[in-house]
């Protein structure tokens, strides 16, 4: 194969999800690394800004956002309309967390709690167990 392939980015929309600070990005490439989209490529430069290659492709997850060593370097512009945030908070201790952040909460490890769970036992469970002790 001695042909040449080539990324070709999408035509420009006219909104940019997300923008990448010149000046205070490194370089690192992390942001290619979490993005679950492929929306960025790494520049041929080495040390330059990544190629927001695929802006339209951008869920807003803010993965991205989050991963970046330097704060304030990525910039995403979320559309009024569009903001996709999954947010909960625990009861007991008042801490927040969201869906994709770095350091999810432990699992769950209690059953759920009321009537609407809890095993009924009817007289057949009842006759089986009273059954299967005295065998």
């Amino acid at each position: 194969m001695t042909e040449k392939t080539y990324m070709m980015p999408s035509p420009p929309i006219p909104c940019r999800p997300i923008e990448i600070n010149p000046d205070t990005c490194t370089g690192c490439n992390m942001c290619i690394e979490v993005c679950l989209h492929d929306v960025f490529m790494p520049n041929p430069d080495r040390k330059n800004i990544p190629i927001v290659l695929y802006p339209e492709e951008c869920w807003y997850c803010g993965s991205c956002v989050e991963e970046c060593p330097i704060d304030a370097t990525i910039v995403m512009h979320i559309p009024l309309k569009q903001q996709l945030s999954i947010r909960w908070k625990r009861k007991e201790s008042g801490e927040v967390f969201r869906l994709g952040m770095k350091n999810p909460p432990p699992a769950n490890d209690k059953p759920p709690s009321g009537d609407a769970y809890k095993v009924k036992k009817t007289p057949k469970l009842i006759k089986r167990k009273l059954a299967a002790k005295s065998a």
